[in-house]
């Protein structure tokens, strides 16, 4: 994001898309001897995530979509849908160099049907809020319906980002204010692990400190700080 804020100070609406910042500033600021090693990182970065996503989506399909009867957890079969997987993303990716907004703004634009449902049960669950497993799975169908209405069919004038906070408020209210089930009312069952789980000590101050580091990021990049 750093690298990203420089580009903009340094070329403004001349770059062709925020893609191209990075790779510009690279060029312009580094030495031509470090282009190549640049290249090299970016590349490692690129080949690690993309391993990390194509062995995740080889194991729910396997693990989570298949029905036990006919699902084969062989590590061969794993090498096959996980080729399957790398030869439809080769195919969705000649389409993204026609997105206008660029290839990071469409990523977070589609995350968007994921990420905050996802973020408002695990909340839920950490505040130690018993609620009706039908109210997550409402919350899920809503949310991937109403996004996707506002996101890319209803021009709401509303940014997809906001749209998030929005629609996570929303959803969580929805789950804390659905009826209680009636395993709500009954002591939780005692826990057995074979690691300890005695909460770490300094949990609370090193939430603060996450808390005003990123409110402190949040300030020094906006109006108030180098922005202005």
């Amino acid at each position: 994001m750093i690298p990203g804020i420089i580009a903009f100070h340094l070329y403004g609406d001349a770059l062709p898309s925020m893609d191209a910042a990075y790779p510009t500033l690279a060029r312009d600021v580094l030495p031509t001897a470090l282009h190549g090693v640049f290249l090299a990182v970016v590349i490692e970065l690129v080949a690690s995530s993309f391993n990390s996503l194509v062995n995740s989506a080889a194991t729910l399909i396997s693990v989570d979509l298949l029905p036990q009867r006919i699902a084969d957890r062989s590590v061969s079969s794993a090498r096959v849908q996980s080729m399957l997987i790398v030869g439809l993303s080769f195919i969705i990716a000649m389409q993204l160099p026609d997105a206008t907004e660029g290839l990071w703004q469409l990523i977070r634009r589609f995350t968007g049907f994921y990420n905050i449902p996802i973020i408002a049960l695990v909340l839920v669950a950490l505040l130690n809020c018993p609620i009706d497993p039908r109210a997550g799975l409402t919350v899920i169908g809503l949310h991937v319906l109403i996004y996707g209405l506002c996101t890319f069919v209803i021009d709401t004038g509303i940014h997809f980002v906001h749209l998030y906070a929005i629609l996570f408020v929303l959803e969580t209210g929805l789950m804390l204010l659905w009826p209680r089930p009636v395993c709500a009312s009954l002591p939780p069952l005692p826990m057995k692990s074979p690691v300890d789980l005695t909460p770490w000590r300094g949990r609370i101050p090193a939430t603060w400190l996450l808390i005003a580091c990123i409110m402190g990021l949040y300030v020094l990049f906006s109006l108030l700080g180098i922005s202005a």
